[in-house]
């Protein structure tokens, strides 16, 4: 605002009372011949003085009044600019000046609250209690904020911790819950992962040994089976067999009678597995035993009493009866072969019958009982078959026939027919690779469905 020397009293006064000094422009001041400085003084705090630039200066002029003094550490004043309309008193032209309005809190405060009249003590307990509340709810705020930074922090740190020890291949270890929140369950949900791969390392090194295992009943299986086939003059041996599994529930042997004879077995027993491979075991020595005993005893042989299939299953039923379990039982075929007389005495127990190739035909041997070790004290019956040169005589397990494919259905006796009639002039092992060939091709990617086992015997 432009202040001249004609200025009216009590102008600056008047402005704005009991709120802010108003301090015209220095620059606008100088001009008109007055220059204002502002000095600190006890009464107010802020003053104003005037002093005279030139001897002509009118002495009238007034000073703004000061604001009043502080009323507490926090009642500091503060000066902002204006704009503000001016009227040189001397030419009449109107302009607008800058001027510097000073002020406290505490004055704007008084002066807002006395235009409530008998209100302003309702508007002052508001503004306190408001206050007040605001005060809590911060407090609260920061009380609840650093709680949850505490729990969330510690949280973080456990999972850490955790994640630590898993590295260190420690599953064993499990993070605390400390609270009810999302944190929380995300520790529960890392203890459960810890503790689901805790199981799986223990089922895996579980595996491991059984695998191992497996591995040992194998090699010791592949001990039992025939090394070396019987070399006799008028007949010729082959046999193989495919386990489905690791270790396999069927059963082939060649045994040799001697010079002038060789005994021929094929079985399967129930079920797969440990158990049918023990159960194979078993048998097998059983029946071993009975057939060197044979073999060794020249009475026992003349008087055939061990010289008979027959009764050879008949002892090996009872013994299988009495040192297994019920469930556990056995289908077998057993052949005994004379060399000189070129004939076989067979017993079958309920086997699939032994496919006899001869002169492009295919003939099933007749003959049948039960299972060994299914009922106590079977008699069997035995056959007689005479082998011309060029016979080819197959036996096989349900598990060359009855292998289906992915329609469900079976291999089947035709195509075994058909394979034989149409190799069967070729050397014994490329008629066993003729037919297990065919099989792994009707099966295609499935999983083998039960073991294969073949038992070849050539006329020659």
């Amino acid at each position: 605002m432009f202040l001249y020397q004609d200025a009216p009293a009590g102008f600056f006064k008047n402005l704005l009372p009991n709120v802010a000094t108003v301090l015209p422009d220095v620059g606008s001041a100088r001009a008109g011949g007055i220059d204002i400085r502002k000095t600190d003084e006890r009464r107010s705090g802020v003053s104003i003085k005037t002093s005279r630039s030139s001897p002509d200066a009118d002495p009238d002029i007034q000073e703004p009044p000061a604001p009043a003094g502080p009323r507490g550490w926090w009642d500091i004043g503060v000066s902002w600019l204006v704009l503000m309309p001016s009227t040189d008193l001397a030419t009449g032209r109107g302009n607008e000046s800058v001027a510097i309005v000073v002020s406290r809190p505490s004055l704007i405060i008084n002066k807002l609250f006395s235009t409530l009249g008998n209100f302003a003590f309702v508007a002052v307990l508001l503004v306190v209690v408001t206050a007040c509340v605001l005060l809590v709810v911060e407090i609260v705020s920061l009380l609840f904020g650093a709680k949850l930074t505490r729990s969330i922090t510690r949280a973080v740190a456990d999972l850490y911790e955790g994640t630590r020890k898993v590295q260190a291949g420690d599953f064993s270890h499990r993070i605390p819950l400390r609270t009810k929140d999302q944190l929380s369950e995300l520790a529960g949900s890392f203890n459960a992962m810890t503790e689901r791969i805790q199981h799986l390392i223990l089922e895996v090194k579980e595996k491991e040994r059984l695998e191992n295992e497996l591995a040992i009943a194998r090699d010791v299986q592949s001990q039992l089976f025939p090394k070396e086939f019987p070399r006799l003059k008028t007949l010729e041996l082959w046999g193989g067999c495919q386990p489905a599994r690791t270790v396999s529930g069927d059963y082939y042997d060649f045994v040799s009678l001697g010079s002038d004879g060789a005994a021929l077995a094929i079985g399967d027993i129930s079920g797969k597995g440990i158990s049918a491979a023990l159960l194979m075991a078993h048998i097998q020595s059983a029946l071993r035993s009975q057939l060197m005993h044979r073999n060794n005893g020249s009475e026992e042989r003349a008087a055939g009493l061990l010289g008979s299939p027959s009764s050879i299953l008949s002892i090996l039923n009872d013994h299988l009866y009495t040192s297994s379990p019920p469930e556990k039982y056995a289908t077998f075929f057993l052949g005994l072969y004379a060399d000189e007389a070129s004939q076989m005495v067979y017993t079958n127990a309920g086997h699939l019958p032994p496919m006899l190739v001869r002169h492009g035909e295919v003939l099933r041997l007749p003959g049948e009982g039960f299972p060994v070790g299914l009922f106590p004290g079977v008699h069997y019956d035995q056959q007689t078959v005479n082998l011309e040169p060029g016979d080819l005589l197959v036996g096989f397990t349900d598990g060359v026939t009855e292998t289906p494919n992915r329609d469900g259905e079976e291999f089947g006796d035709v195509r075994l027919t058909e394979l034989l009639v149409r190799h069967g002039l070729k050397p014994l092992d490329q008629i066993a690779s003729e037919i297990s060939d065919s099989v792994a091709a009707w099966t295609g990617d499935l999983e083998r469905h039960d073991d294969t086992t073949l038992v070849l015997a050539r006329r020659l």
